[in-house]
């Protein structure tokens, strides 16, 4: 990280804006986009469908609408963060899963070799989006809220 700007920004484009959500990462990771948000003064936010999120920023108030990430993805120790974000932009939180403010992309430098995808990993399939059939799943169930859990229970619901 290269300055405290990245966090002081974050909470204040939510506040600009409104929007509960941000995923900081390449901006080539940014899949479906759609059309970005000019914030007067500040900036621009670009809007996607699917992303990555090497930096996430949630509100409070997004958490405690849509709680955290599926206690499922505690056993897979990957995964669950586009569904998450996906809970964010169904409660209208957000303008997309990913928002990405651009002005920020130079406040990390990248070291992120190549991924090495597996097309299974611990008996669950990937899909050709990249994400768990189980992840896709759950975006498909539309769940609204995943409670927060102080210790995983060691059962994957699906």
């Amino acid at each position: 990280m290269i300055s405290d700007g990245l966090f002081r920004d974050h909470i204040q484009y939510c506040q600009l804006t409104g929007y509960h959500h941000f995923s900081l990462h390449q901006p080539d990771r940014l899949v479906d986009e759609l059309e970005p948000t000019r914030v007067e003064g500040w900036g621009v936010v670009r809007h996607a469908m699917y992303g990555s999120a090497q930096v996430n920023f949630f509100s409070r108030y997004a958490l405690s609408k849509v709680g955290g990430w599926h206690q499922s993805f505690a056993a897979l120790r990957r995964g669950g963060h586009t569904e998450h974000s996906y809970r964010i932009f169904r409660a209208q939180l957000a303008p997309a899963p990913f928002n990405l403010i651009e002005s920020l992309i130079d406040e990390c430098i990248w070291r992120d070799p190549p991924a090495v995808v597996h097309h299974r990993i611990n008996g669950h399939t990937i899909a050709d989006n990249q994400l768990y059939e189980l992840e896709n799943k759950l975006i498909a169930d539309e769940i609204d809220y995943a409670p927060f859990s102080a210790q995983y229970q060691g059962q994957i619901i699906f």
